[in-house]
């Protein structure tokens, strides 16, 4: 698809067409779309700082990260961010840097500059695995479940949803 045939199928592509800053592309985005994605990340960035703190738990948080991996796999995903991994098990925005740090020490083979490969399925060795306590399990199904439905990179929470994108 050429640049005309993109601009004749596309609203919000013919709005900015013309636009010399990003607030009015985001202006843009509002009146055409309903929503900004840069709104949608804002929303997103403070929702992870609002997350509790929690002490990361080795063990728990490696078992997560499997069952978020699995779910991840079955999807096609190959690559994902500490970002999502972070949204994904549910820990605070500013758990970040501890996140990657477990994960770059306990399994430096998966760590694909600047991203986290998800292993293949004949990379699983399910005896060197953690398996997560049962309480850990079922409070984790429910978000997997959610996850499932979601791309991978990009995860929506309830609380940040607006309305369906309308964009063409």
């Amino acid at each position: 698809m050429d640049m005309d045939e993109t601009l004749s199928r596309n609203e919000l592509a013919r709005a900015i067409a013309t636009t010399t800053s990003l607030d009015q592309v985001e202006t843009f985005s509002r009146e055409v779309c309903g929503y900004s994605e840069i709104d949608y990340e804002r929303n997103k960035a403070a929702w992870l700082k609002e997350q509790p703190p929690t002490e990361l738990n080795p063990k728990a948080v490696l078992a997560e990260l499997d069952h978020f991996e699995a779910s991840a796999r079955s999807r096609g995903v190959t690559h994902t961010t500490f970002r999502h991994i972070t949204e994904a098990l549910h820990l605070n925005g500013n758990q970040r840097q501890d996140l990657r740090e477990l994960l770059l020490n306990s399994r430096p083979e998966q760590y694909d500059a600047p991203l986290w490969r998800i292993t293949t399925t004949s990379e699983q060795q399910p005896s060197s695995r953690v398996q997560a306590p049962a309480a850990l399990r079922s409070a984790g199904r429910a978000s997997r479940l959610r996850s499932a439905r979601r791309s991978c990179l990009r995860p929506a929470p309830r609380a940040l949803r607006r309305r369906a994108p309308t964009c063409g």
